[in-house]
């Protein structure tokens, strides 16, 4: 039988130059029946990323996509492929030659699995520390021995998925906009309310160079205002779906403990009244905006809950 095919899809904006380093490294990959496409929402065209991907050949793919949007970019990712397994995989990695069979062991070996997730590992910290914050993050025992996990998501720099899986669970949600920060977590627990596994492979391990620069600049000093008021937008909205989907205390105190730590913390307290103000009247757009986008997610209608 021929193996499983593989699609590998990279999302990417404003990191031309570490791109084509990260695609150079994939075309050293050591399973044959795979297939890589880049999705490029830089504003301007990068024709040295696409002369280097025409250059590594017909397994290679470059698309433009003009509105930045990383789960968009994701789901044309998705739709521009063909293999039964897809991997997402971060712009700023550096990948070994084994990843993508690493990926494809993990989902064969387990039954039901429709999704795999690796660790992820920042290249600018101790090893110990990120081992450590991907125990406490997927929330299980130990991850420096190999072990495999089954975990309530997938991180979003190193994930693949089964197709069906992520095609019945509706694909991933264009409502995460800006820094996108959630889109993984919702993806994965709509994959979960299907009735599929999700498990974390240990054995998987992907170093991210966590660039402060380009991608959503969710690390760049600059744009900390924006992306607290995005991380805080976005962490309820996943919530308040997450809760119209399937019920559950969780998700109600979660979108309390968020709705405190934004409009209420000690540091904007510390800054006054008028800060306050501005705050809470920034705060009633953004449930507008929150509560708009559930009027047009498919997904938080009850009747999509789990059929399996």
């Amino acid at each position: 039988m021929e193996p499983v095919k593989v699609s590998v899809v990279i999302a990417t904006i404003n990191r031309q130059l570490i791109v084509r380093d990260t695609v150079r490294m994939l075309a050293t990959q050591d399973y044959e029946n795979s297939e890589f496409v880049v999705i490029d929402q830089t504003a301007e065209r990068d024709s040295e990323l696409e002369s280097l991907i025409c250059e590594l050949g017909p397994k290679f793919k470059y698309i433009r996509l003009a509105e930045p949007n990383l789960p968009a970019a994701r789901n044309l990712g998705i739709r521009s492929t063909s293999g039964e397994i897809i991997l997402f995989i971060d712009d700023d990695v550096e990948p070994d030659a084994d990843l993508v069979s690493l990926h494809v062991r993990a989902h064969q070996e387990g039954l039901n699995v429709g999704a795999v997730s690796g660790l992820f590992l920042n290249a600018d910290r101790p090893l110990e520390q990120s081992l450590e914050w991907c125990r406490k993050a997927f929330d299980v025992p130990d991850v420096s021995s190999g072990g495999v996990f089954d975990v309530s998501w997938a991180i979003g720099g190193n994930m693949s998925y089964r197709r069906s899986a992520i095609m019945d669970a509706g694909m991933f949600d264009e409502n995460f906009r800006g820094c996108a920060i959630g889109e993984d977590n919702d993806a994965s627990e709509r994959v979960r309310l299907k009735g599929y596994r999700i498990v974390l492979d240990c054995r998987i391990q992907l170093r991210h160079l966590n660039l402060s620069r380009g991608g959503c600049e969710v690390r760049n000093p600059a744009e900390e205002r924006r992306v607290h008021a995005e991380h805080f937008e976005l962490g309820l909205y996943r919530f308040m779906k997450k809760f119209k989907m399937d019920p559950c205390w969780e998700s109600a105190l979660t979108m309390l403990a968020l709705l405190r730590r934004y409009t209420m913390s000690r540091s904007l307290i510390r800054q006054g009244v008028r800060a306050i103000i501005e705050r809470e009247t920034e705060c009633v757009a953004i449930i507008g905006r929150v509560l708009k986008s559930l009027r047009h997610s498919p997904w938080s209608n009850p009747s999509n809950r789990t059929v399996n």
